[in-house]
C-alpha cells in the first residue's frame, strides 16, 4: 500500500513537472523575432541570449544559428564568429552560402585577408551564381590593391545580379582611378538608377 502510493505521489509530480515544461514551450519564431529586434537596436548581447533559447531539434534552429553568427560579428567577436561558423559548415544545417559570407567577412575584419579568400572560394565553388560571396570576394582584393581579380569578380556578381548597386558602384570608382573614364560614368550612371536616393547617390 505504502509503495503504491509512492508511486502514485511521484506520478502526479511528475505528470506536473511536464505540464509545467510543455506549458513553457518556447514559440521559436517569435523568439527569434525579438532577437532581430534586439540585434537591430544595437543590444546584441540580448539578441544571442533569445537565440541561445532555441533547442537543436527546433525548426528554426538553423535560422537561430545564422542569426546569432551575425549577432557575433556585430560585437566584433571574430573568433566566437569563426567557431560558430566553422561548426555549422561541417553539419547540414542549410544557409551555408550566408554562412560563407559572414565567416569570409570575419577573418577580413581579423586582418587574415587569404584566408577569407580561402572561404569566399570554397563558398562560390558550392554557391557559383550567389552574387553576394563574389563581391565580398572582389571587395577583398581590391582591399589588397589586386586590382585585376577585383574586377573580375565585381564583374561576376555583377553578371549574376544586374541589379547589384555595390559592384558597379566599385567598378566605378576602380574606372576612374585608372583614368577610364568612360567606363566609370557608365557604371556610376547605373548605380545611380538603381540607388537614386541614397546617401551614397549624393
Amino acid at each position: 500500500m505504502k509503495n503504491f502510493l509512492f508511486l502514485s505521489c511521484f506520478f502526479i509530480c511528475y505528470s506536473s513537472a511536464y505540464s509545467q515544461q510543455e506549458y513553457h514551450h518556447i514559440n521559436s519564431g517569435k523568439t527569434i523575432d525579438k532577437g532581430i529586434e534586439a540585434n537591430d537596436a544595437g543590444d546584441y548581447e540580448k539578441a544571442i541570449s533569445f537565440y541561445k533559447l532555441i533547442p537543436p531539434g527546433d525548426t528554426n534552429y538553423m535560422t537561430a544559428i545564422y542569426e546569432m553568427e551575425l549577432s557575433y560579428l556585430n560585437l566584433e567577436k571574430y573568433d566566437s564568429v569563426i567557431a560558430l561558423c566553422t561548426v555549422h559548415l561541417k553539419q547540414n544545417w542549410g544557409r551555408h552560402f550566408n554562412t560563407y559570407s559572414v565567416l569570409g567577412t570575419a577573418f577580413d575584419n581579423k586582418d587574415e585577408h587569404e584566408k577569407a579568400i580561402e572561404v569566399y572560394k570554397e563558398g562560390i565553388a558550392k554557391f557559383p551564381v550567389n552574387a553576394v560571396l563574389n563581391y565580398n570576394l572582389a571587395v577583398t582584393y581590391q582591399n589588397l590593391e589586386q586590382t585585376d581579380s577585383a574586377i573580375t569578380y565585381y564583374k561576376n556578381a555583377i553578371r549574376i545580379d544586374p541589379f547589384h548597386h555595390s559592384s558597379h558602384l566599385r567598378l566605378a570608382g576602380i574606372c576612374a582611378n585608372e583614368k577610364e573614364l568612360t567606363k566609370a560614368m557608365l557604371c556610376f550612371n547605373t548605380f545611380l538608377i538603381l540607388e537614386p536616393n541614397s546617401s551614397r547617390s549624393l
